[in-house]
């Protein structure tokens, strides 16, 4: 084992990446480099590590306990923010790390002053609903780095500007969900108490619906004008079914969504509810899945208040409806959206009867067709080799069936 300089003693609240680039750089390496030195895989987020060696040999190196190093990590929040990590790449309320060119980019979000004060980066600083400094009651700064931490946090920022302070709204949103979060449990309404995790859960799908389309934009412009707020436009921004977008979002914006999500969470599930009713908001929308994919203390209002039966309408009214509809068009044309608006109809309910009216070929009648039954392995190889040849992929493949099916002709004999 190399002979180390000296130990630096992790705090309290410092992120495991963190302590691991401190005590690097007074070893003059890196984070990876002494990682290295010890036979340390260096993983994909230092702040997301359960294996039991990487800790017992940290522990032999500094001192330390490993239940001690192990708290500097996600590990902490184990049954509080997350029922149990999984181990998958997306973990709730958890800033993934990037990988441009096969590099790890920690995005983090600081706070200067802090950083000032004692030069490490916080753990929470790292969370999804954080986005300002409790202490300093300023936005936090998003920066990036590559690998290691120690350029970050020992940057001369003397001729940065003063972040800005942040409204005593997100301050107290921010102190209230980190109350929650060190509580380990909460009132949720109806539900009385629940577990934190349950609550984050639940937050999290609210999450995702108010960053969602349709019918969730005006869910989300009912929440803005309870709370005051001007209406926050998020063109081309698509977030349903992929919570990571919720991170692409600047500190400001983020903000304003979680507080909309809050809103919606007062008196659960009452408000939440009276608001999917008002908005004809059914749950085959919320999820259709909902108590395999929900927490239960969301999937019961789902299916208790707002689940609606299937209604299959007969024949003779889609062809009532469609004739009505008729008469208000211009080309006598009805598509199947029509039919769905006008009637509330579900999605596959009676397609046949509607019209086509998509601009181009019909299917089947184009100059090209779909290869059914075809592997991926071949699609692949067709794709590689009409690459080669210079020419698209369907100019390849139809060139190569006509040569297969061009007759063949036999061979002629020659008798010596």
């Amino acid at each position: 084992m190399p002979k180390l300089a000296c130990i630096a003693l992790p705090q309290e609240d410092e992120s495991l990446f963190s302590w691991i680039s401190r005590f690097a750089a007074l070893q003059g390496m890196t984070a990876k480099q002494l990682l290295t030195c010890f036979h340390l895989s260096f993983p994909s987020d230092l702040d997301r590590i359960y294996e039991r060696h990487f800790f017992d040999t940290l522990a032999k190196i500094s001192g330390k306990y490993p239940h001690n190093i192990r708290n500097l990590g996600f590990d902490r929040y184990d049954s509080f923010l997350f029922e149990h990590d999984k181990l998958t790449p997306s973990l709730p309320w958890l800033q993934r790390i990037s990988l441009p060119y096969k590099r790890r980019v920690f995005q983090m979000s600081l706070c200067p002053l802090c950083l000032a004060e004692r030069p490490y980066v916080r753990l929470q600083w790292r969370l999804g609903f954080v986005f300002c400094c409790p202490q300093h009651k300023v936005w936090l700064v998003r920066e990036t780095s590559l690998d290691d931490l120690s350029p970050m946090i020992h940057k001369d920022r003397s001729q940065e500007e003063m972040p800005l302070p942040a409204s005593e709204e997100v301050v107290a949103l921010q102190n209230r969900w980190l109350e929650v979060l060190e509580r380990g449990w909460t009132e949720m309404g109806n539900y009385s108490v629940q577990y934190s995790f349950v609550w984050f859960a639940v937050a999290r799908v609210f999450m995702r619906w108010v960053l969602g389309e349709g019918c969730f934009i005006e869910m989300r412009r009912v929440a803005e004008k309870a709370l005051g707020l001007r209406h926050l436009p998020l063109d081309n921004f698509r977030a349903v079914g992929s919570s990571d977008k919720f991170f692409e979002l600047s500190l400001p914006k983020r903000a304003h969504i979680l507080r909309c999500v809050d809103w919606l969470m007062g008196d659960y599930p009452q408000r939440f509810v009276s608001l999917c009713q008002d908005l004809r908001i059914p749950s085959r929308l919320l999820g259709k899945r909902c108590k395999n994919a929900y927490p239960f203390a969301l999937s019961d209002p789902l299916l208790e208040h707002l689940h609606r039966p299937h209604y299959t309408a007969p024949q003779a009214e889609i062809e009532a409806l469609k004739k009505a509809l008729a008469q208000q068009a211009d080309d006598c044309r009805v598509s199947l959206k029509q039919i769905q608006e006008s009637g509330g109809y579900k999605l596959t309910t009676r397609r046949e009867l509607s019209d086509s009216v998509h601009k181009g070929a019909g299917y089947g009648e184009g100059r090209y067709w779909k290869l059914d039954g075809v592997t991926k392995e071949v699609k692949v190889a067709v794709r590689r080799r009409a690459c080669e040849e210079g020419v698209t992929v369907a100019w390849w493949v139809e060139s190569t069936l006509q040569q297969a099916l061009a007759p063949k002709t036999e061979a002629t004999t020659y008798t010596l």
